[in-house]
């Protein structure tokens, strides 16, 4: 399990700031390579750019020109006064808080039918994988702007996104793990690997020391296979799946089993409530089950999912609850107020049927109101959905999706979104409307 660094990412020595290129007296630096990823190299000389601290930087606003289609077109404009602050009062908490990014920014609400969107260029153009990328993840604070994929290359890889160019910030060879899903801890100091079995990397985001934990659910029959996990709002809670059915809740901070829980059929995916901790979801076998983890082992409330023989996805925002099904449905519900719901048997909503194949991503953006569903098994099965009006917005993809969507994520300023593909490749698309609610803030 290696880590590779940047050169251009260490971070400069205290007091003296990094040359830059084409400029008087500034010096070239050597490139230091790995040659052999089976020697043994420390995991990092020091601290990268942007995890370093005191280091002071002129703001940049990006301002996009105007009735252009190049989503690369932008004009930086440098701005001073009140607007530049030093680093140690603004963005020098990227990995230790993630109190900024939970203030809702002024973004007014999101026109339905046409998408203002356009695409910018791919986030790991600059090391992409020859399979697919399986995991795509924001860092929770977007001052951080970094994005964090993995692939069965047995690579995790950390892209520092820029506002022309993205760079690689790290990569880590898992060497005896098949990254399966990766997802960086709630306050953004962790990324915990998982490879489908009972073993994960927890990987320190500011010293990237790493650390393997093994046989922490203590089910020798079933820890080889666990397909999934989700992370509680908190930060409190692990939860992996078994397909047959389980669900392990493992504290994030001591690895202990704190509950085996039993849904009887099949379990396809798990997600928190993001407005208490307590309430988890659990789908698979056209059920839907709800949780309390307040010291009970039994779902609260279990429904039938309308017209489903099989979910396979679920999605909790902070107004409803999606869930997608092995044939294309996704059906939308109202959150029960307290996390539980009333009926058996509710009616959806709405009922998307945009997409005709197995839905094997959804997920809401932050503000909820727009909700992505996707499946691998067509080329472009990609849909976003207006939660206004519950519609899908007709210009979009809009045939720049030419590859079968793996996954994706929404970012946490939702400004943006990474699309990963089987060819390997992160699109980015940047959504115009809350691009120009954040400059407005």
């Amino acid at each position: 399990f290696f880590v590779s660094v940047l050169p251009s990412m260490v971070a400069p020595a205290k007091g003296k700031r990094p040359p830059v290129a084409g400029t008087t007296g500034a010096k070239k630096r050597k490139t230091r390579v790995w040659q052999d990823d089976d020697a043994t190299a420390p995991l990092a000389s020091s601290a990268p750019a942007w995890a370093s601290l005191g280091v002071k930087k002129k703001r940049k606003v990006l301002k996009p020109k105007e009735d252009s289609d190049d989503s690369d077109s932008e004009v930086e404009v440098d701005t001073d006064g009140d607007e530049e602050k030093d680093d140690e009062e603004e963005g020098l908490e990227v990995f230790r808080t993630t109190g900024p990014m939970l203030q809702p920014s002024v973004g007014g609400r999101l026109p339905p039918h046409q998408l203002n969107f356009s695409r910018r260029r791919d986030a790991n153009y600059a090391s992409k994988p020859t399979v697919a990328t399986r995991c795509v993840q924001y860092h929770p604070n977007p001052a951080s702007e970094l994005l964090l994929t993995s692939a069965p290359d047995h690579r995790v890889r950390l892209f520092k996104l820029g506002a022309k160019d993205h760079t690689l910030a790290q990569s880590l060879h898992c060497k005896d793990l098949q990254p399966m899903k990766c997802m960086f801890h709630p306050t953004g100091a962790k990324i915990y690997v998982h490879g489908g079995e009972s073993a994960c990397y927890t990987v320190d985001t500011e010293t990237f020391q790493y650390h393997r934990v093994d046989h922490f659910i203590k089910d020798h029959k079933h820890e080889k296979c666990l397909s999934t996990f989700q992370i509680s709002p908190d930060g409190r809670n692990l939860a992996f799946l078994n397909p047959n059915g389980l669900c392990y809740l493992v504290s994030s901070q001591t690895w202990h089993l704190s509950a085996k829980l039993k849904m009887g059929e099949t379990l396809r995916d798990v997600a928190f409530d993001p407005d208490n901790a307590n309430y988890m979801y659990t789908c698979g076998g056209g059920k839907v089950y709800t949780w309390d983890l307040r010291g009970t082992a039994r779902p609260v409330t279990t429904i039938r999912d309308e017209g489903a023989f099989d979910c396979t996805r679920i999605a909790v925002s902070h107004a409803h609850v999606a869930v997608g099904s092995n044939v294309g449905i996704v059906n939308v519900y109202t959150k029960p107020a307290g996390g539980a719901f009333s009926s058996t048997a509710p009616i959806p909503l709405k009922v998307f049927k945009n997409i005709t194949t197995e839905i094997e991503a959804l997920q809401f953006n932050p503000d909820g109101q727009m909700l992505g569903m996707a499946s691998r098994a067509k080329e472009a099965q990609l849909r976003l959905g207006h939660m206004g009006t519950f519609t899908v917005f007709e210009n979009f993809p809009q045939g720049f999706l030419k590859t079968n969507v793996e996954t994706f994520d929404f970012s946490p300023d939702r400004s943006h979104m990474a699309v990963a593909s089987k060819q390997g490749r992160v699109q980015l698309v940047r959504f115009n409307h809350y691009c120009k609610s954040i400059r407005s803030t």
